[in-house]
């Protein structure tokens, strides 16, 4: 099924079906024997799981304990599997540079970092038991999906993600204030988890959020994925900055290295800024209204009023090229 709530469906039983629709994709993702493809199938079991933590997220006000067990055994069973996807991201991420610097004279110098990247990559595939890194995490994905039928979650309509959606974009707002004092690394990568825990859940609530925005939906989905993918190269380039200086030898010498780390220093200025001033607009409303047209795009959406109050569309950024890795 889509990564969506249905028009009549009981809020409990639809979040219900998703979430073991999700669990089941990472793990038939993961079963993937086909060695060319595993790097895929880790990449699609991870953003499954991440969608997964979203709704644990919006349920957690209510299911309390158990929702921290659960959101618990989902990051656990992510981690497991972000050294293998992280080896990969990172060539990835120089592609990235490459790409958006190709004319800059650091470009001979990224070269060098690119083929020790890849030397990498085959040293971590080789000295990981993959077999059983996987299997580890399909058994924590099972015991999750067993849990899911007992979760207690309070009525079937609005009032059982209300308290959720606020929460989730509280902490969003206050990780963007955080972000704008002080912009480091760190704060930053806290920013675009809690973006990304919105965009989930602005996705679950198509129905509502196309119906208000009159076609502004788009922009702000468009707008949500940007700003992730924004932050993600971001935390990215952090990454690899960190693993370039902490053993220059191994990337071509600390006559190698410099150009590079200025490289990336330029490529996170540019990140930041489109990101921040994105993320400010996205975080316009203040919380008790944002959740109070939430609540009433759901209402009219569910036909239980007729006195539509439209959302304020997002301008949609600029267009940027779409990437499949992030180390996050």
């Amino acid at each position: 099924m889509p990564f969506r709530l249905a028009l009549g469906e009981p809020v409990d039983k639809g979040l219900r079906c998703i979430v073991k629709e999700e669990i089941e994709s990472a793990i038939a993702h993961l079963r993937k024997d086909d060695d060319s493809l595993r790097g895929d199938g880790i990449h699609e079991a991870r953003k499954s799981i991440k969608k997964t933590r979203a709704i644990v997220r919006l349920l957690m006000p209510g299911l309390g304990a158990a929702g921290f067990r659960d959101n618990r055994a989902l990051r656990d069973a992510g981690r497991a599997l972000s050294k293998l996807r992280d080896a990969a991201a990172l060539i990835e991420t120089v592609e990235v540079l490459s790409d958006r610097y190709f004319a800059d004279p650091a470009m001979e110098q990224l070269s060098v970092v690119r083929s020790a990247l890849r030397r990498n990559l085959e040293d971590t595939v080789r000295s990981e038991d993959i077999r059983t890194v996987i299997g580890g995490a399909v058994a924590a994905l099972k015991t999750v999906r067993k849990r899911v039928s007992k979760w207690q979650i309070a009525g079937g309509g609005f009032a059982a993600i209300a308290p959720g959606l606020d929460a989730t974009y509280r902490r969003g707002r206050k990780r963007l204030r955080q972000a704008e004092a002080d912009p480091t690394s760190e704060n930053l990568h806290d920013l675009r988890k809690r973006i990304k825990d919105h965009w989930y859940h602005v996705r679950l609530l198509d129905g509502p959020w196309r119906l208000t925005l009159n076609g502004g939906f788009a922009s702000r989905d468009k707008e949500l994925r940007e700003l992730q993918e924004w932050l993600g190269d971001d935390h990215n380039l952090t990454v690899l900055r960190d693993a370039i200086q902490a053993d220059p030898d191994s990337f071509g010498g600390k006559k190698n290295v410099p150009a590079v780390v200025e490289l990336i220093a330029t490529a996170q200025r540019e990140l930041r800024k489109q990101a921040l001033a994105g993320a400010a607009r996205i975080y316009g409303n203040k919380p008790k209204l944002h959740l109070q047209e939430t609540g009433e795009a759901w209402d009219l959406w569910q036909g239980t009023t007729s006195v539509p109050k439209p959302l304020a569309a997002i301008q949609p950024a600029s267009t940027v090229k779409k990437r499949r890795g992030s180390a996050a």
